[in-house]
């Protein structure tokens, strides 16, 4: 994970303990939970840590809904998952360009 991947684990951790969800480090992982809103942006385990114990994220949670984002270079977390009983949920991908203009996208929208 890169710092802007720490900064926003950080950053969503602050977001939901003031809106009365919980959060904290387990088994090498941001774990987030807001019984309250139950979508999977709010109910989640993001890796952060060298290495990940499923366990102790399953642990966490108490059986409550949860999905754990799996990120570019965690070797066997997706089969470590899938032996402790999770299935794949859905694709969230992240996507970045450099800045400046996009090539070939000329608009006439303007934000007022």
């Amino acid at each position: 994970m890169n710092e802007l991947e720490r900064i926003e684990a950080q950053a969503l951790h602050d977001a939901v303990v003031l809106g009365g969800g919980r959060a904290g480090m387990a088994g090498g992982a941001m774990c987030i939970s807001h019984e309250r809103v139950p979508i999977p942006e709010l109910n989640r385990a993001i890796p952060v840590g060298e290495h990940v114990d499923v366990g102790a994220i399953a642990d966490w949670f108490g059986g409550r809904p949860h999905g754990v984002a799996v990120p570019p270079g965690y070797v066997g977390l997706e089969e470590m998952l899938a032996a402790r009983g999770y299935s794949p949920g859905y694709a969230w991908m992240k996507f970045r360009r450099p800045d400046g203009n996009p090539p070939g996208h000329e608009t006439d929208l303007r934000v007022e």
